[in-house]
């Protein structure tokens, strides 16, 4: 849980789900590009244990919707709830992001700003 007092973050939560058969859901929300971020959390109904299948992640697409992932279209729904912070633009934060793949067997990668 994020929770500030200061009037430069503002925090908005919600839940996606992705129901069975899908790999991903969006939702609508309004966030400012360079200053937010997203955190999420995941609970499945899947009973056995493909609990993998239900990994998620999620990512802010375009500036009205956080679009939420999972590996592949597993049997079982996902609910993703997710905490979007948003850094007013007199906060001075800006927040950068970016993606890396590792190779088989490679555990760790420097990333470079």
């Amino acid at each position: 849980m994020v929770e500030c007092f200061d009037t430069s973050i503002f925090v908005q939560r919600g839940e996606i789900t992705i129901g069975a058969g899908v790999q991903s859901n969006n939702e609508t929300v309004n966030w400012t590009d360079n200053s937010s971020f997203v955190i999420v959390s995941k609970h499945t109904t899947d009973t056995g244990n493909a609990h993998d299948e239900a990994f998620v992640t999620a990512e802010l697409y375009n500036t009205t919707q956080i679009t939420a992932r999972r590996n592949t279209g597993a049997a079982a729904t996902t609910t993703a709830r997710w905490e979007l912070v948003d850094f007013l633009p007199d906060s001075g934060v800006q927040v950068q992001s970016g993606d890396v793949t590792l190779a088989s067997g490679v555990l760790e990668e420097d990333i470079h700003l």
